[in-house]
């Protein structure tokens, strides 16, 4: 094996070695509105839309900053009864 063949095995081992901290770290209750987007693959815009309409509840431990349970943000998102759209790579397929 060759030195670079040595190093990519080194990073792959690296990156392999995170995503398994990762996953067993407990999963995070409470996230901030920038969390809360990635975490659901939502802008952070559609967040703070669901808080200003009351779909979210905010939390604010202190001035300045709010939290988003994510068990509340699951159940949002499991009980939408919005039927995806066509388009953006979406396609319905008929027979």
């Amino acid at each position: 094996m060759n030195a670079a063949t040595a190093e990519q095995f080194e990073r792959i081992e690296g990156k392999l070695d995170k995503l398994l901290a990762r996953a067993a770290a407990p999963p995070v209750r409470w996230l901030t509105v920038e969390g809360a987007a990635h975490y659901s693959s939502m802008s952070a815009d559609s967040i703070r839309r669901m808080l200003s309409s009351g779909t979210l509840q905010p939390h604010r431990p202190r001035k300045g900053r709010i939290l988003i349970d994510s068990r509340q943000l699951d159940s949002v998102i499991q009980g939408s009864t919005a039927r995806p759209r066509a388009g953006r790579g979406f396609h319905l397929h008929t027979v």
